[in-house]
């Protein structure tokens, strides 16, 4: 008997419910991901082709991400999203290659710390008193 036909919408549910219940995701990121594979299932233009997509449409659609002037953090979890569940249907032998293996693993962007307010300086340095020589490199610290 042949086996029915995959839904890929009945993936991506079964992909956000082991989200849910095994990894222990917040519903924000459940629905973060959610959006993203649609997203992604809307520039493919089919079902079959987000199980057929190639590497070099994965890229080219997060290319179209960046040039929408998506934030880099909103690109690199919609990466993430994809990756996680293209692994997903390779272990649920729903795909037997993973197409999204070769995406780049962007690194988290880091912002620098705000900066002290000039007031906030002048009493951290007026408030160490003495001329010891660790009172006069504290100070220089500050």
């Amino acid at each position: 008997m042949a086996e029915p036909p995959v839904l890929v919408a009945d993936t991506i549910e079964q992909y956000l419910l082991m989200l849910t219940v095994v990894d222990g995701r917040s519903p924000l990121t459940i629905a973060s991901y959610e959006s993203d594979l649609k997203s992604l299932l809307e520039h493919l233009g089919s079902e079959d082709a987000l199980l057929g997509v190639s590497g070099t449409k994965l890229d080219s659609y997060f290319a179209q991400l960046r040039s929408l002037g998506r934030k880099p953090s909103t690109v690199a979890r919609a990466m993430s999203s994809c990756r996680g569940f293209y692994r997903f249907l390779v272990d649920e032998h729903l795909l037997e290659v993973d197409p999204s293996t070769r995406l780049p693993v962007p690194g988290r962007a880091q912002s620098l710390p705000k900066a002290l307010p000039e007031t906030t300086i002048d009493a951290l340095i007026n408030g160490i008193q003495g001329n010891s020589a660790l009172d006069i490199r504290d100070r220089m610290i500050i």
